[in-house]
């Protein structure tokens, strides 16, 4: 039973108008559920689904991603990282000029050292990755002195060749390549960053002499290397002499004296 929302007069239930007043009367809600109910639900409208094999996305490196982890080097480990880069390079780079119509590099004498080079470069890089760098000064160390044996090598075969006429103008046009001098640029590069970071270590100003007490404690001091501790100054020789051995037992060697 419901009441006439005009008068109140009672009605039943199904009544659509008074029958005092003769108001209409609005339906019951149970009228609008039923008939709701009546009422197919609609379709779900289908979801997106991702393809099943469909790889996930990688990470992308942005360009300033790198240029922000750049900032965050130190001039020691950026001087570290330029120089074993141009170690790396250099390994590939024609060393010796003849006479502007041949060069030779470091492939041409033997692949070993080329590797061997290649392998102090990345060596350097992943120490200073590692945040070892007492290692950079004993490689750069190393480099630097079979560098200089090659040129007083070099330098002898030259003045050797230039006492006969036809060896004084072969000598003239033999010349050291852009290789070598980028060897050499960052050869020092490695060494120096070594060396500053040893002064960095102990709250050192950087001059002549604080360098070469650098350079002499990192040469004599031991060196950690995962769980082995190495001398300085054994890294250095071990890369001279394996560099010495290679190259004198490289075919366009043969026959020279060391």
């Amino acid at each position: 039973m419901k009441f006439c929302m005009k008068c109140g007069a009672k009605l039943p239930d199904d009544a659509e108008f008074c029958g005092t007043c003769g108001t209409k009367q609005p339906k019951l809600e149970t009228e609008h559920a039923a008939a709701d109910a009546t009422k197919e639900p609609s379709a779900a409208a289908p979801q997106p689904t991702a393809p099943k094999n469909a790889a996930p996305q990688q990470p992308t490196v942005q360009a300033a991603d790198i240029g922000k982890a750049l900032a965050q080097l130190s001039f020691m480990e950026k001087l570290g990282y330029l120089g074993a880069i141009l170690v790396g390079i250099a390994s590939f780079l024609p060393f010796i000029n003849l006479a502007g119509f041949m060069n030779l590099s470091l492939t041409d004498v033997s692949n070993g050292l080329m590797v061997v080079i290649l392998v102090t470069a990345i060596a350097s890089a992943f120490s200073l990755y590692r945040g070892v760098s007492e290692v950079l000064a004993p490689i750069g160390t190393g480099l630097l002195v079979t560098i200089i044996i090659a040129l007083l090598k070099y330098f002898s075969l030259l003045s050797e060749a230039k006492k006969s006429a036809f060896g004084a103008m072969a000598g003239s046009a033999v010349k050291l390549d852009w290789g070598f001098y980028i060897l050499l640029i960052g050869t020092i590069l490695v060494l120096f960053a070594g060396l500053l970071g040893k002064l960095r270590a102990k709250d050192e100003a950087i001059s002549g002499g604080t360098l070469l007490a650098a350079w002499k404690d990192s040469l004599v001091e031991k060196v950690q290397i995962e769980k082995f501790a190495v001398p300085g100054w054994a890294i250095a020789v071990v890369i001279v002499a394996l560099l010495v051995l290679i190259f004198t037992q490289a075919k366009p060697m043969q026959g020279m004296k060391w």
